[in-house]
């Protein structure tokens, strides 16, 4: 009965949450689409007239949808630390008749919807721009799922642990060359894990504690075929446990900086 109660609490939580996200939607999706139209014309109309293959176009134009919701930590973070430091709602929260975990899991289902949202309305543009050169009997719409989902859920613990890193407006600055760019970057945006692998062995394999590396290359898997790419449910388990770690340990560490402890 208590769970019950603490679930219905989550839910109103949750439905006030959507009525913010419903009013900042329209420009977060014509933001985030006109960035994949615009990257994914270049890489599939104008880089090939110097020399990138069909192989690598397609690999980027799955990176980039892969992308757009991971923009959406920054702001997401931004928010929090700013409310964290100026008119603290999250201390309305703590007040609530709720144990703080329901708190926390409140964040994370919200960001979660959050980036769901933000890739569905990236999955149309990014379709067009494959349609003509992806081998369809290639795609997997279930393994997509499981890997839209999961790369979600890491979006979100990634939010929340980067914003139990950074605690300070200050510090905002820092979350995106500190921590958002690197784990893009190098996480198999622009590359395979086999072709790191291929020229840099060593650095490949440290490389496989980059969450980001899984989420580029499940995403690759369901929509180009396993071939080239690292076993679909070996990422996606790995995944899993880095979301695990980065929940534990960013929500301790906010519950910490917020003297929930």
């Amino acid at each position: 009965m208590q769970l019950q109660s603490y679930m219905s609490v989550l839910y109103q939580l949750i439905r006030s949450d959507m009525g913010i996200l419903k009013n900042t939607l329209q420009d977060k999706v014509i933001n985030v689409c006109i960035w994949v139209f615009v990257s994914g014309v270049v890489y599939m109309y104008i880089m090939p007239h110097f020399g990138i293959t069909q192989e690598y176009k397609q690999l980027l134009v799955v990176g980039l949808f892969a992308s757009a919701a991971l923009f959406e930590v920054f702001p997401g973070i931004m928010t929090l630390v700013t409310d964290i430091n100026g008119d603290r709602l999250v201390d309305f929260y703590a007040t609530l008749p709720i144990p703080n975990w329901v708190m926390f899991l409140r964040y994370f289902i919200f960001y979660v919807i959050n980036a769901c949202v933000i890739g569905l309305a990236v999955l149309f543009p990014a379709s067009y721009l494959l349609y003509q050169t992806i081998e369809w009997g290639n795609v997997s719409v279930a393994k997509f799922f499981v890997a839209y989902l999961c790369a979600n859920m890491f979006y979100s613990a990634l939010s929340l642990w980067i914003t139990a890193m950074v605690k300070k407006p200050e510090n905002i600055g820092n979350i995106w060359m500190r921590y958002i760019f690197p784990v893009w970057f190098l996480g198999g945006f622009q590359f395979s894990w086999y072709g790191l692998h291929a020229v840099m062995p060593t650095f490949a394999y440290v490389d496989l504690i980059n969450p980001y590396i899984h989420v580029m290359e499940s995403y690759r898997v369901a929509f180009l075929g396993q071939t080239g790419y690292l076993p679909f449910w070996v990422s996606i388990s790995l995944l899993i446990m880095f979301i695990s770690v980065l929940l534990v340990h960013g929500i301790h560490r906010m519950k910490k900086y917020l003297d929930f402890i």
